[in-house]
């Protein structure tokens, strides 16, 4: 499932959650009630679930709404702290926050680019064309007004705050797809990723097995077996 979010319809669906109203949205997000209301029905067709519930009272989330959007309140606020990274006391006062003025697609582009070093790489796994993740990630440089790239012998390097700004972005979209996967264990389907580090002799037998046993159990979980001597395993991510 996409991750490509709008993030002013994603903050709209928290103050709806908050706020129980669109009407009452409208004031904070200064977004029409027809663009809020538009803005929720494309989430939820992405999301493959409905966020909200209209009763007597107004706007309630539904139980996977709720579960969602906690991650999602959580993954916003770590996303915000793009602000502080960036924040310049020249112009701090006459724009307003990046992290609004910022899609998905150039932070997802962004945070690719610092991941791999190379433009051409990032698009492969993107699946995107080059031009358009370069076009991506100018578009971000001139919204957060930082040169994030430069020129080496192995091709581009990042900058400091190229890699703080990508290390808020990795923890914004990790904490989005922990929604949905607790929204899929709520609905009785693991989807989620396990990683399991084990010694060269521990693979033959005993982790093989347990493996076997859990994916019997939820057979759309995704399992990687990682061995190798334990020193080399402490500084693994």
């Amino acid at each position: 499932m996409s991750l490509l979010l709008n993030l002013r319809h994603l903050e709209a669906a928290l103050e709806v959650r908050r706020l129980g109203s669109i009407s009452r949205t409208t004031e904070v997000v200064h977004l029409s009630q027809s663009a809020i209301t538009q803005g929720l029905h494309k989430l939820e067709r992405i999301l493959e679930f409905d966020l909200f519930e209209r009763s007597h009272s107004g706007l309630v989330a539904t139980e996977m709404g709720h579960i969602f959007l906690i991650r999602a309140e959580k993954a916003l606020v770590l996303l915000k702290n793009i602000d502080s990274v960036l924040a310049r006391q020249s112009d701090t006062k006459t724009r307003g926050p990046i992290h609004r003025s910022l899609t998905t697609t150039q932070l997802r582009a962004l945070m690719t680019v610092v991941e791999h070093g190379s433009y051409s790489v990032a698009a492969r796994r993107l699946q995107l064309a080059q031009p358009t993740v370069h076009r991506a990630v100018h578009d971000a440089e001139r919204i957060c007004g930082y040169k994030f790239f430069a020129k080496s012998p192995s091709g581009i390097e990042a900058s400091w705050h190229a890699k703080q700004v990508a290390r808020h972005i990795a923890l914004f979209f990790y904490e989005l797809s922990q929604g949905l996967e607790e929204v899929e264990e709520h609905l009785g389907r693991m989807t989620g990723r396990l990683r399991i580090g084990c010694l060269p002799l521990a693979r033959t037998q005993m982790v093989p097995r347990t493996a076997i046993s859990l994916l019997d159990e939820f057979p759309e979980a995704r399992v990687s077996i990682v061995d190798g001597p334990y020193n080399e395993h402490l500084v693994r991510d």
